[in-house]
């Protein structure tokens, strides 16, 4: 790669700027003075100075929504699903999920190849929210979802859940949970301990994104807007 155009897409400042360094002796690679800008080096080798501080390219992560529909697993790949989550967006784009979906939920999934932010936004510290829809076939007859989840209940696993539940309809067969950590098959434990079987799991909400303006199955880039949000949510700057 040129120098000039390495420290231009390392921040640097623009090409012309970039070239205005190099030609002023302010540049070093791997501790000599380079003066020409058009100069070829190794961004994975080479150890590129600016004023005596260490640059280095900023790599342009990729940040979708997909709004996931029920029989894809949440897997880059497995050897028991013929389908994923991978199989509905472009190859080229090599990002990952943000947490999992069960193989018959649907809704927003958030994936990328920043993978601290990915790191961060899955990890139980920052209580990032995720808001459900939940039908169940019969309404809980163990128990009170709405009081007593809020206050933290115990599963057969010995794994401790909080959370809000808040019925949705006078049977009590329709919920909207959330939650602020994540655990394998979660809200169907959950339903499980109160005496109940989800039948229907919708996750409406991540980390505030919606994917309410897409068809199962589709996915798009998110905002500028969106990617601040995520990044503010765990303290992660911008790049």
């Amino acid at each position: 790669m040129r120098l000039n155009k390495f420290l231009a897409h390392s921040g640097a400042g623009s090409r012309r700027k970039c070239d205005d360094l190099v030609f002023q002796g302010r540049v070093t690679v791997n501790k000599s003075v380079i003066k020409e800008p058009g100069a070829d080096i190794d961004p994975e080798k080479d150890c590129v100075m600016v004023d005596g501080e260490q640059v280095e390219l900023k790599k342009v992560y990729t940040y979708i929504k997909l709004h996931k529909p029920a029989g894809y697993i949440t897997s880059r790949k497995d050897p028991h699903y013929s389908r994923t989550v991978m199989d509905l967006v472009p190859r080229i784009l090599d990002v990952r999920p943000v947490g999992r979906l069960d193989v018959d939920t649907t809704g927003v999934l958030l994936m990328t190849d920043d993978g601290d932010l990915l790191h961060k936004l899955t990890h139980p510290r920052h209580e990032v929210e995720k808001k459900y829809d939940v039908w169940l076939k019969w309404p809980p007859n163990s128990g009170d979802p709405e009081t007593e989840l809020s206050k933290g209940i115990i599963l057969e696993n010995g794994d401790r859940v909080k959370g809000d539940a808040h019925p949705q309809n006078s049977k009590k067969t329709h919920y909207l949970v959330v939650l602020r950590e994540g655990k394998k098959r979660e809200i169907k434990r959950i339903f499980r301990y109160f005496g109940t079987q989800v039948i229907r799991l919708h996750r409406f909400e991540f980390a505030g994104i919606r994917v309410d303006d897409l068809a199962e199955g589709k996915w798009k880039k998110l905002t500028p807007q969106e990617i601040e949000h995520l990044k503010s949510l765990v303290n992660t700057s911008s790049t």
